[in-house]
């Protein structure tokens, strides 16, 4: 063999040595980093858990301010009794209607029944009651699919073809939360490390949902005007990020309406949304949580089961919960409406895990067969939502910020980076939550991150952590400033007090000028803030202090 011949064949063989012992000196890393920590995980402060890998990624809470909240919930504000305390408008939870649901379902009649009914202590189909998916099926047929006083369209199917103008029970799949459903439908759906889209900013947790079980990768559709909604052309340049990523595309997530903007997508958006999927091949998913808190009784939401005819096919399936609209979110009940029947049989299966209670499903039943409390009940809530809403907007509008005009939900979504040192950044945003933490004195909230094997607490101060409001950042969205205002957790009279207390900081800051640097702001410089909104005397005194 001549050395021409045989330096290839060297090569080769230096390059086959090198791969092995990479090969060897990895596996020997990985078996030492496991036995030196033998599933044992320690915090900062010494703390030590014996928990696997997935366990670490599970500690992680689904909301970022779900520690804050816990301490909120420990130490509320109240009007007389603890003016100074805290103040949630974080939560997505209607509190204001909780009273009149409660009165409902307080009757033995109806709370005896679930308990009464021997179906409550045995087992079921996993996908829910029969009784419970007839009731269900109707409800959304009344509400979502042939609903005509909050429809800006007719049903052109023939009123004859009762499998265009009714849900079928078989369709109906009951779950714990609507977050269950979503990481069950990925999960069915999906390969671990499939890709997501979703309309930017949106509703944080979705990740925590999609992520932990399905371990699915929600990408964000950055929109030229996210109030309208994607267009085609929008979710092309969406997907094709996704394959730069080199990740597999397989879902789009629709929030109707949307949260955190609290707009309506309108009917031309949701089929132009659903088109562009069905010629990729991917699957639709339309979560309409808030489908029943439109602000306006005659309004422009359609359902995507009305949009399309109860024609889903076997790649569109539309959510939606009690937790929203009436306010039951402890109460773990979702609905998943789907036309893909392998897509049931798996979550037969899937549902072992995230069931509803046998009386809560009666309950539900209860509720949902009778027409005269449910829309009763809906318009109660409606007009309550709708007096909070302007207690924020006018406050709002005092302070001189921005927000998008909503038009359904329990939120408003503002702009105050005007108020923050320009050009703005998402550190400056930061800053401004740092302010409120100190001046409403609040904890942060604990974030979890694993670092070279060790688990580690770091504090985040933002401002949904000071129970106040939750800050675009962990919405995905592009631009510093934004916060997302929740104003139905609350009473009229707390409300008052939070939005008096934001809008001391905003003049506070304001008369600094334009100029000013965050260390100009203290605490004394904002002491006052506490005694806000206490009295009426007390927040034009506050209020007085800066003009």
């Amino acid at each position: 063999m001549s050395s021409d011949e045989q330096q290839p064949a060297s090569f080769a063989a230096i390059n086959l040595f090198l791969l092995s012992t990479a090969t060897f000196l990895y596996k020997l890393s990985r078996n030492s980093g496991r036995n030196r920590n033998n599933g044992i995980f320690e915090s900062e402060d010494g703390a030590s858990y014996r928990i696997g890998s997935r366990g670490i990624e599970c500690l992680r809470p689904a909301l970022p301010y779900l520690g804050a909240f816990i301490k909120c919930c420990e130490d509320p504000c109240h009007p007389k009794t603890n003016p100074s305390g805290y103040i949630a408008l974080c939560v997505a939870e209607n509190k204001l209607i909780q009273e009149r649901l409660a009165l409902r379902l307080m009757p033995e009649n109806c709370s005896g029944e679930a308990f009464s009914d021997t179906v409550a202590y045995c087992y079921s189909n996993m996908l829910g009651l029969p009784g419970a998916r007839e009731a269900v099926a109707r409800f959304l047929t009344r509400k979502f699919l042939r609903s005509g006083e909050n429809s800006e369209h007719k049903m052109v199917s023939d009123v004859n073809n009762q499998a265009q103008t009714k849900v079928d029970p078989q369709h109906v799949v009951l779950s714990g939360g609507a977050a269950s459903i979503i990481s069950n439908i990925l999960f069915a759906l999906c390969e671990p490390g499939d890709a997501v889209l979703i309309p930017a900013p949106y509703y944080n947790a979705f990740e925590n949902d999609m992520k932990l079980m399905a371990k699915c990768v929600p990408c964000p559709i950055y929109t030229s005007d996210p109030v309208k909604g994607p267009s085609p052309k929008e979710l092309d340049s969406a997907a094709a990020a996704v394959v730069k990523r080199g990740l597999c595309l397989k879902v789009v997530l629709l929030t109707n309406p949307n949260n955190p903007l609290g707009v309506i997508y309108r009917r031309g958006v949701m089929l132009d949304c659903v088109k562009w999927a069905r010629s990729k091949g991917l699957h639709t998913i339309c979560d309409e949580i808030y489908a029943l808190s439109c602000h306006q009784k005659n309004n422009a939401f359609e359902s995507i089961l009305k949009i399309l005819d109860n024609d889903l096919r076997d790649d569109v399936h539309m959510i939606w919960a009690l937790s929203k609209d009436f306010g039951a979110s402890g109460f773990r009940a979702a609905f998943l409406c789907t036309q893909n029947v392998g897509l049931l049989n798996a979550l037969g299966n899937l549902n072992i895990f995230t069931c509803v209670s046998h009386p809560i499903q009666l309950v539900t039943s209860d509720i949902f067969n009778d027409d005269l409390f449910v829309d009763s009940y809906l318009e109660e809530a409606r007009l309550l939502t709708v007096k909070s809403k302007a207690i924020c907007e006018r406050k709002l509008d005092q302070m001189i910020i921005p927000y998008v005009k909503s038009e359904a939900g329990i939120f408003i979504y503002a702009d105050f980076s005007a108020i923050l040192p320009q050009p703005v950044t998402f550190s400056d945003e930061g800053r401004f939550s740092e302010i409120l933490q100190n001046i409403a004195h609040v904890v942060s909230c604990i974030q979890k991150c694993i670092l070279n094997g060790r688990l580690v607490f770091s504090l985040f101060p933002t401002i949904m952590t000071l129970k106040v409001m939750t800050p675009g950042s962990s919405q995905r969205e592009t631009r510093p400033g934004m916060f997302r205002i929740c104003y139905a957790w609350v009473s009229e009279e707390v409300l008052e007090i939070a939005m008096e207390r934001i809008s001391y900081i905003v003049f506070k800051i304001r008369k600094l000028g334009t100029r000013y640097r965050w260390d100009d702001i203290s605490e004394k410089y904002l002491s006052e803030v506490t005694t806000c909104g206490i009295s009426k005397s007390g927040s034009l005194h506050a209020l007085s202090a800066i003009q």
